[in-house]
């Protein structure tokens, strides 16, 4: 089950509005995780080099030869040059990754209970993604789809 939000849709009911980088639209991130699309203007983000990411690197250093999890949809070249000015996180703490692969792993959200009175409870939130065929997908609302990172290099935005 996927989190509703209101949203604001144009006259093709295409999602419009200026991106809030901290508060992606769920609907929207799940379009753009799910079909591979740039998170600022929805078109294609899968290049012949690969696939970009922008990336934090507060939590430290990337290792290459590793994955890594994310909840960030992806960008085209154009939209990856000028994420940084929208977002100043990225521009303190951001990279871009090339990435050869970067399969669905699963989903962020709020994992509910059914208790013993016979309601049904939102449980604690730890912030952990859960991967599909998880038996927690059951209760779960899904606010973010999350995908594994994998085979990439760290680029630098002006080579692209």
């Amino acid at each position: 089950m996927w989190a509703r939000v209101s949203q604001s849709l144009d006259e093709h009911g295409v999602l419009t509005g200026a991106p809030r980088w901290k508060m992606i639209n769920p609907a929207r991130q799940r379009e753009t995780m799910s079909q591979l699309l740039c998170q600022f203007c929805r078109e294609p983000a899968r290049t012949d080099e690969g696939i970009l990411f922008l990336h934090s690197t507060k939590a430290g250093a990337l290792d290459p030869s590793t994955s890594l999890r994310t909840t960030q949809p992806p960008f085209c070249r154009e939209h990856a040059r000028t994420a940084p000015e929208g977002c100043s996180h990225l521009a303190k703490h951001g990279v871009a990754l090339l990435a050869q692969s970067a399969p669905l792993y699963g989903v962020v959200g709020t994992p509910y209970r059914y208790t013993v009175d016979r309601t049904i409870q939102a449980m604690a939130f730890d912030g952990d993604p859960v991967p599909y065929g998880h038996a927690d997908l059951d209760w779960m609302v899904a606010s973010q789809l999350v995908r594994t990172v994998r085979a990439f290099t760290v680029v630098n935005l002006e080579d692209l």
